[in-house]
């Protein structure tokens, strides 16, 4: 009857309502006023809730829905380790998903896998005197010294880096002790190390080093110092370990653990000492900020009865390893 109320009309279920079945309602931008009322199929309602509303699809957020993960019907929080964060893939071992495809969590990957890219370099360094050498490798160079005891301040000493290289004028280790530099990737014959300090870390996780390095007969005796070192790039970190040897049958354990920050910085190692300091502390500079190794440790050996630091050559073996 048309004089019904709407609330004494039948009642309609879900499962009776078709998608043209219809719902009325008023055009308030109607300006005629005897087409205000109108009428919608329910197919078309539910299109203008889904197309031009933010009811669909429903914000996921707690005033709409629980944003939950149930896994095996347990209540789990979606975890403060995935939500709204940058997770850099290399550092994940697993990711864990809810029963609708959702990250909950995910296992941290302790191991990096390790790349193809290796790299083995050995050759000569001197302990103290940094310069670059001229194509003259025959020559000893530079001219103005004529002593190996060369050095006085510690600003160069405990590291080599690519300026490092061994030709003394006069003394113990002469010319011909020199090596000139190899690396396994076939570059032969270099006078410096520019090639190893000029690499750059930018899509490295980790770099591994272990290194090797023993005197020429510019000392007395043979002594023998070894380093494995880890550069943790995505972290910030470095650390090793060690044995740097030094004259007069001194040798100590060093370990090196500390950060890498934004700018050039150098980490020196701290040594298990002795009485006697005869070897300077080595050290490894690391440029955060370009993410390159600027220098990496060696023993510079200090003569005790005037405090200078020996220009002694040293012979270095190293197998450069990254992890992506």
């Amino acid at each position: 009857m048309a004089n019904r109320k709407i609330s004494d009309l039948d009642y309609a279920f879900a499962d009776q309502i078709e998608p043209n079945d219809v719902l009325t309602f008023v055009d308030v931008d109607e300006t005629v006023v005897e087409n205000i009322n109108k009428n919608v199929t329910f197919d078309e309602f539910g299109k203008y809730l889904k197309e031009y509303t933010n009811l669909f699809p429903i914000p996921f957020n707690t005033q709409y829905i629980m944003p939950d993960a149930y896994i095996n019907g347990v209540k789990t929080p979606i975890s403060s380790k995935v939500a709204g964060q940058t997770v850099n893939l290399a550092d994940v071992a697993a990711f864990k998903f809810d029963q609708y495809g959702r990250v909950y969590d995910y296992t941290s990957d302790t191991e990096p896998s390790a790349s193809e890219e290796i790299l083995m370099a050995s050759g000569s360094a001197a302990t103290w005197y940094k310069t670059r050498i001229t194509e003259n490798f025959n020559s000893p160079q530079p001219a103005s010294i004529v002593d190996n005891a060369v050095g006085v301040g510690s600003s160069n000493a405990g590291y080599f880096n690519q300026y490092s290289f061994w030709n003394p004028k006069v003394g113990n280790g002469a010319a011909s002790n020199a090596q000139k530099i190899n690396y396994s990737d076939g570059r032969q014959n270099d006078y410096d190390w520019t090639y190893l300090f000029s690499k750059s870390y930018e899509n490295v996780v980790t770099t591994k080093i272990e290194m090797s390095q023993t005197n020429d007969n510019s000392l007395p005796r043979l002594y023998k110092s070894n380093y494995t070192l880890y550069i943790y790039w995505s972290t910030g970190k470095v650390i090793g370990s060690g044995m740097v040897a030094g004259n007069e049958n001194y040798n100590y354990s060093v370990i090196f653990n500390d950060s890498i920050t934004q700018g050039v910085k150098t980490i020196i190692g701290v040594m298990n000492q002795a009485t006697v300091k005869v070897v300077e502390n080595p050290k490894i500079i690391i440029d955060g900020q370009n993410k390159k190794i600027l220098g990496l440790p060696l023993g510079t050996v200090i003569r005790t009865r005037n405090n200078t630091y020996l220009n002694n050559n040293v012979n270095v073996s190293l197998i450069l390893t990254n992890y992506f």
